[in-house]
C-alpha cells in the first residue's frame, strides 16, 4: 500500500486501506478525526499511486482499478477523493481533464509492456476490449491464470502440428 511505503501515520494507512477496499474507517473498528494535514497527505498517496501505472510489475487488476478511479463517472467527480478532487488539491493550477489526457496518451504503452509477458492472443484481446478484461479480473482476479491454463489443455486448432 502506498501509505505504508511513503511512510506515512497508521491512520493514514488506516485510511488509505479503507478506501481501498470501499469501506469506511468504522468498519475497522476505529472511529478517526482527521486533522487537515492529513486528509491532505490521503489525497496526495492517491496521486503517488499512478505511478504504480508506468511499472510493468503492476498487476493489471490493479492498473484497471487505478484507471477507473481516474476516469470514472462523471456524478462521481464531486466526492471528496475523486481523481478530480486530488489533482485539484495537490495542484490548484492543474485542470484535471489535462491530467487525464496525458494519462490516455501513456496508459496504452503502459499496458503493453504489462502484457509483454503474455500470449499475444490474450494481450490483444485485453488491449481490444479493456474493459471487458478489467471486468473479468474484478469478478475473478484469477482469469488471466484460468484462462492460460484452459488454453493450455485445449488443443489450438489454428496451429500447424
Amino acid at each position: 500500500m502506498a501509505a505504508l511505503r511513503n511512510g506515512a501515520g497508521a491512520r493514514v494507512a488506516l485510511a488509505a486501506e479503507s478506501l481501498a477496499v470501499g469501506k469506511s474507517a468504522e468498519d475497522f473498528g476505529e472511529a478517526i478525526s482527521w486533522s487537515t494535514e492529513e486528509v491532505v497527505g490521503l489525497h496526495f498517496i492517491l496521486l503517488d499511486d499512478l505511478g504504480r501505472l508506468a511499472d510493468p510489475r503492476t498487476p493489471l487488476e490493479e492498473k484497471f482499478e487505478l484507471l477507473e478511479w481516474v476516469f470514472t463517472d462523471p456524478e462521481k467527480e464531486g466526492r471528496p477523493f475523486s481523481f478530480r478532487a486530488c489533482v485539484r488539491l495537490y495542484q490548484r493550477t492543474c485542470d484535471p481533464e489535462l491530467a487525464r489526457d496525458m494519462l490516455r496518451r501513456l496508459v496504452g504503452e503502459w499496458l503493453r509492456e504489462s502484457l509483454a509477458t503474455l500470449p499475444a492472443w490474450l494481450a490483444e484481446r485485453i488491449l481490444r476490449e479493456p474493459q471487458w478484461a478489467a471486468s473479468q479480473l474484478h469478478r475473478n482476479p484469477q482469469w488471466i491464470n484460468e484462462e492460460l491454463r484452459r488454453r493450455g489443455r485445449e488443443p489450438d486448432l489454428f496451429s500447424m502440428p
